[in-house]
């Protein structure tokens, strides 16, 4: 089963899934491509590994290709979230 982003369905025109082009299976990986976590994260591949590189995006780095945990990626995105400081009303 193929999941579609947040766009309208073709068939029905409601929003389904969360996630593009991933089976089943990948959903319940614990690790994601650049291109699978640009998708979750709605921005590109090159901007997932700007994000890598020069803000901390936690990601492994196997040969030459990384993945990225999916708990410490969700850990790094709720840090990062808009107004969540201690100071903000």
């Amino acid at each position: 089963m193929k999941y579609k982003t947040k766009r309208q369905s073709e068939t029905d025109g409601r929003f389904v899934g969360e996630l593009d082009d991933l089976d089943a299976a990948d959903l319940e990986s614990p690790m994601l491509t650049t291109g699978q976590a640009a998708r979750h994260l709605n921005v590109s591949a090159p901007t997932v590994l700007r994000l890598i590189k020069e803000e901390g995006l936690p990601a492994i780095k196997l040969q030459r290709r990384y993945r990225i945990p999916r708990g410490p990626l969700a850990e790094w995105v709720k840090d990062r979230s808009v107004g969540r400081g201690e100071g903000d009303a």
